[in-house]
């Protein structure tokens, strides 16, 4: 199964609950001092968590393989309609699947012709446009929901390329950038330029990550922060929450000290050393959430660990894999279900989705899954306040 998954790991930068900060120090909470925005954690708490103490039921999205439809990666998924739209930035395409994997369509195309791109770097869905990125072209392209190309905007010249794209309504886009002195900048399509930039950044092992920082909705998410931000129409960042780990938080001092990776080699061992935890307690892979539940998935000492914060009843959920032996993978959220997928990582399918947790309809479908096919997607759905 091609199941080269991008895996989630995300980018450092140092940003302010309103503009920007000259120090780390000034933005972090001390130990014990709580508010409204504060989410307390205990990460040395392992509690047993059933896959079914979150979910009603789980179902199989097998990917459609043909020779239109293949992809290798998934490295961005946005459900839109019922409507799948999956980014393979490696094969450069962006395609639209239906709600159980068949193909459809390819939006845009891979060349120098008009409405065409030579490289696809990132995407967004706001209302009925696609808003596709090419770094390469430093160009927006908008396509409607069915592949049909709109217009393009050639991006302004920046120090750095643009790396990821987010609508934050009709006119005006957030793009993450490689310019280290503004790596946030907020671009109007009526002005055909940059109206606002934002976030300092000094160059360290955790610039060298690569993430999508347009965590879901209009959230921005870094992968040493504990605070999770969100963009608003008045082009304005503004912390959302924060992560709490007590004892565990990592200091200003960990961040600031953090190694610069000088080569390729030096950045494997680097990284052997962030997972381990010897350079920061944690660091952050992925956020995501929704009405009912705050999320996250930090790595800690080798070790994936998935947080799912009930918002209502404030009762945390922390656990690597379930006691069904499950491993979570998020992508996409919605109020009624989270969509995974399997990555890299996992070599056996049974470590995502064991029979156990399948009715039998999704065990036909999973044992039918050869290792030339395309992605797999899980869909989970959430149950219910009444518990269904």
């Amino acid at each position: 199964m091609k199941k080269k998954i991008l895996s989630g790991l995300f980018a450092f930068a140092l940003l302010t609950t309103v503009l920007c900060i000259s120090s780390l120090c000034s933005c972090h909470q001390k130990d014990g001092q709580q508010d409204e925005k504060s989410i307390p954690v205990n990460l040395e708490s392992n509690k047993d968590v059933s896959l079914f103490d979150l979910f009603s039921k789980v179902e199989i999205i097998p990917i459609e393989t043909n020779d239109p439809s293949l992809i290798s990666h998934v490295d961005k998924l946005i459900v839109s309609n019922d409507t799948l739209f999956i980014l393979d930035s490696q094969m450069a395409k962006l395609l639209a699947f239906d709600g159980q994997g068949k193909y459809l369509y390819q939006i845009g195309n891979k060349g120098k012709g008009p409405g065409e791109y030579t490289m696809a770097s990132d995407f967004d869905v706001h209302g009925n446009t696609i808003t596709l990125l090419s770094a390469i072209e430093n160009k927006l392209f908008l396509y409607d929901k069915q592949g049909n190309f709109i217009t393009s905007h050639r991006l302004p010249t920046i120090k750095g390329a643009c790396i990821h794209v987010k609508n934050l309504n009709n006119d005006t886009v957030a793009l993450w950038t490689h310019d280290y002195d503004n790596r946030l900048k907020f671009y109007s399509k009526s002005a055909e330029k940059i109206i606002k930039e934002l976030i300092e950044e000094t160059d360290n092992v955790f610039t060298n990550l690569g993430s999508e920082v347009f965590a879901y909705e209009s959230y921005l998410f870094l992968v040493h922060d504990n605070r999770v931000f969100t963009m608003n129409d008045h082009l304005e960042v503004e912390e959302a929450y924060r992560w709490d780990f007590g004892k565990l938080n990592n200091t200003p001092k960990m961040i600031e000290n953090a190694p610069v990776v000088k080569s390729r080699d030096d950045f494997r061992n680097i990284i052997d050393r962030l997972r381990s935890s010897e350079i920061v307690n944690y660091y952050f892979i992925r956020a995501g959430g929704n009405a009912r539940y705050t999320y996250t998935k930090l790595n800690r000492e080798n070790r994936h660990l998935n947080i799912f914060h009930d918002k209502s009843t404030k009762k945390v959920y922390l656990f690597e894999q379930t006691t069904e032996k499950v491993k979570l993978f998020p992508l996409f959220w919605t109020n009624d279900y989270l969509i995974g997928f399997i990555p890299d990582i996992i070599s056996d399918i049974n470590i995502t989705i064991p029979d156990e947790i399948l009715d039998s309809d999704n065990i036909q479908k999973k044992n039918v899954i050869t290792e030339d096919d395309n992605p797999v997607l899980i869909k989970y759905y959430f149950k219910t306040s009444e518990g269904k």
